[in-house]
């Protein structure tokens, strides 16, 4: 019989962040979530990975 259930990722998120906004920053931060379609993790790992990337180029 096979394994039933989701299969496994090849890179888990084993890792959770709390962060704390203003009320100003969470308002920018779901508006841009909403005008690009996107939720807000993916908007701060897309902020990360410019952070990352500019870094490497610095």
């Amino acid at each position: 019989m096979s394994k039933m259930g989701r299969p496994k990722s090849d890179d888990p998120m084993n890792y959770r962040f709390t962060i704390r906004f203003s009320n100003a920053e969470q308002k920018q931060l779901e508006a841009y979530a909403e005008k690009y379609d996107l939720t807000k993790g993916q908007v701060l790992k897309k902020g990360l990975e410019l952070l990352f990337r500019q870094d490497k180029h610095s």
